[in-house]
C-alpha cells in the first residue's frame, strides 16, 4: 500500500456536509425552483428535506467556465454541487445550484 500527497484537491462531500448543504438552498430563495418541482411532481407540498433523496460532491472551479465572483474562492471554501429527487420518484434538477458551505451561501451557475 502506497500513499500520496496533493495540494489543491479536496477530499468528496461527507453525507452530513450534504445534508447542510440541503438545508441552505432549501432556506436560500434559490430553493423556491426546488419547492415548486416537488409540488408539480408530487402534487403537495415540500415540508423536510427528508422528502429528498440527495447526493452530491465537491464543486471544482476548474472545470467550468465563466465562474460567477462569488464562487471564486471554492477549493479554498468547501464547495459542493447537489443532484436531487422526490424520494422514489421524479429528479429535481438542482446542478445549477452550487453551495459554498463556508460562507453559506448559495449561487447559480450556468
Amino acid at each position: 500500500m502506497s500513499t500520496a500527497t496533493s495540494r489543491g484537491v479536496q477530499p468528496s462531500a461527507h453525507p452530513e456536509e450534504l445534508r447542510a448543504a440541503l438545508d441552505l438552498i432549501l432556506a436560500s430563495p434559490l430553493g423556491k425552483g426546488v419547492e415548486e418541482d416537488f409540488r408539480d411532481a408530487t402534487g403537495t407540498e415540500l415540508k423536510s428535506a427528508d422528502q429528498l433523496w440527495f447526493n452530491g460532491d465537491v464543486y471544482r472551479v476548474h472545470r467550468e467556465r465563466n465562474v460567477p465572483e462569488a464562487l471564486s474562492r471554492c477549493g479554498e471554501h468547501r464547495c459542493v454541487r447537489l443532484v436531487t429527487k422526490v424520494r422514489n420518484g421524479a429528479w429535481i434538477d438542482t446542478r445549477d445550484l452550487i453551495v459554498d458551505l463556508s460562507a453559506k451561501n448559495v449561487v447559480r451557475v450556468g
